[in-house]
Formats: C-alpha cells, structure tokens, sequence
C-alpha cells in the first residue's frame, strides 16, 4: 500500500536525489473517505500524463500544504492529510535504499504520485501506469528524531 521511491536526476553539480511516493489514490483515506483524483485536484495536485518518473519528479508542483510528509530519522515516514495520519511504512535508516531517500526528502521534500486505479504502486521508472491520468504534486517533508 504505496511504494517509496528514490529518482537521481543528473545535473550540473552531479546528481541530485528526490524522495517519490507512489499511491493509489483510493487507498488514502481520511474520516474513512477515500481521497480520489478530484479531491486531490482539490489539494493542488495537478493531472499528469507523463512517462518518465524524472519528468515527473521536476515538473511536480507545490499542493495546498494539507498534505504533508513527516520522516523520523529512525526512518519512520508518515502522509498526513489534515494533519490525520493517512499512510505510514518503516525503513531501516542503516539500509542504503532507506537513507538515501530519507536524505532526499529532508533536501527536496516528498513528490507524490497517485491515480485512482489499482497498480499505479508498481509503478517503474521508465514506464506510467497505463492511459489512466496521474495526479502529482509536491509536499513538504519534516524529519524529526
């Protein structure tokens, strides 16, 4: 129930790490309503038809700020809406995978990627989910201890 991803993007000063999660809208559920593309549209997502999580990962824009990501250094990550916990996994902050994307989001903030239909969360890096729309945006993450 959501993937967490990490995209390294080459530019001028090397490579730079952004910090992806990847959901199924239908699965976020806030007061035990599902948060479907239109509710995210409704946060500031904005629909997306694009094929490479790299374009994905630059041209995602700010939301609303109702959603945020919050990370523990332990490697706890959390998606809140509303400041109600919607989502949360466990990484081992010693894995290399986990600090990395840890790193990533406390230096870039957290980009999501959502569509309303089942298997946008075994998403790859260089293919899209299928015609289905994806919803994407930008969200602040804050790291704790």
């Amino acid at each position: 129930m959501g993937a967490v991803l990490t995209v390294g993007i080459e530019g001028s000063f090397g490579i730079l790490h952004y910090a992806v999660l990847v959901f199924t809208a239908a699965r976020l559920t806030t007061d035990r309503q599902p948060l479907l593309t239109p509710d995210l549209l409704g946060r500031g997502f904005r629909l997306a038809r694009i094929a490479e999580l790299e374009d994905i990962v630059l041209k995602a824009q700010p939301a609303d700020g109702s959603i945020q990501c919050r990370a523990s250094t332990e490697g706890l990550i959390s998606l809140l809406v509303d400041n109600s916990m919607v989502w949360s996994r466990k990484l081992d902050p010693e894995e290399r995978d986990a600090a990395l994307w840890l790193k990533a989001a406390r230096t870039t903030g957290a980009t999501v990627i959502s569509c309303d239909h089942p298997g946008v969360e075994k998403a790859k890096a260089n293919r899209t989910t299928g015609n289905e729309p994806l919803v994407i945006a930008k969200i602040p993450t804050l790291v704790t201890r």
